[in-house]
């Protein structure tokens, strides 16, 4: 099966293609970009420091209008799913234009990655949940080609560990990325991710025998995304990003902070 990834947007060089599934890792809302910690200076602000280094979200975050964009884009080339995770914010946003550009749309799906983060100020739970936002073309518009290939049984969510790849928005655990590829596709197929970031769906995709495509629009990330395809690791880790701030030891901890122990 073959994967590559595309430099630019995903309008731009995406334009002809035709998928059988997206899978996307999206943007999110505005606050869930604002939330994540840009520097020193506010994280001091916030207080409470946990000592976690972190990355943060520097790419755009996205609005409703862009959600319709893109899924006005891609409801008409689809021929099964479109996936997308994303945040509460922007969850009814997907789910409205589904509706809206004729797919059928599920109610929003819950991914717990445990361990994910915790938050900087020590009054506030951690945040371990994303959404899934799925729709599939209606019965009418399935694929003359395999229409057997869409009804199924589906889990209602999924659950694990957050891994070390993940930073700054970026780099999903690939036991989430496998089930969404195995879960919502076949061998043969065709998936699209057009926000490939470090190319984690791309390779989950192509190591269970779909073709994979995808577009990046960071030059940094669609580079490390390359190493990822190509298999070299070693410099895929070279061209990991930069944490925001290292964790420093003298720093107070998070249970220091609030005074307990962990």
């Amino acid at each position: 099966m073959s994967a590559e990834v595309r430099l630019g947007r995903w309008q731009d060089v995406l334009a002809d293609i035709r998928p059988d599934t997206v899978i996307v890792d999206a943007p999110y809302s505005e606050r869930t970009h604002k939330g994540a910690i840009g520097n020193e200076e506010d994280a001091d602000a916030m207080g409470s420091a946990d000592g976690h280094s972190r990355v943060p979200i520097l790419y755009p975050w996205w609005t409703g209008a862009d959600v319709d964009a893109f899924v006005g884009s891609w409801a008409p080339r689809v021929s099964c799913w479109i996936v997308s995770i994303t945040d509460t914010d922007l969850a009814p946003a997907w789910r409205a234009s589904y509706e809206a550009h004729g797919l059928y749309a599920f109610p929003p799906l819950g991914i717990v990655i445990s361990g994910m983060g915790v938050r900087m100020a020590a009054d506030g739970p951690a945040s371990w949940t994303l959404h899934l936002c799925v729709a599939r073309r209606k019965g009418r518009g399935l694929s003359t080609a395999a229409p057997d290939k869409i009804w199924r049984s589906l889990p209602g969510g999924y659950t694990g560990p957050a891994a070390s790849t993940m930073a700054g928005g970026r780099g999903k655990p690939a036991w989430l990325l496998d089930a969404l590829v195995r879960d919502y596709s076949d061998p043969g197929m065709t998936i699209v991710d057009p926000c490939a970031g470090w190319g984690s769906t791309l390779v989950a995709a192509r190591n269970v025998g779909r073709n994979a495509i995808g577009a990046e629009m960071d030059p940094a990330a669609f580079e490390r995304c390359q190493h990822a395809l190509s298999g070299d690791m070693a410099a895929y880790a070279r061209a990991a990003p930069k944490r925001e701030r290292e964790a420093d030891p003298d720093r107070p901890g998070l249970f220091d902070a609030i005074g307990g122990t962990p």
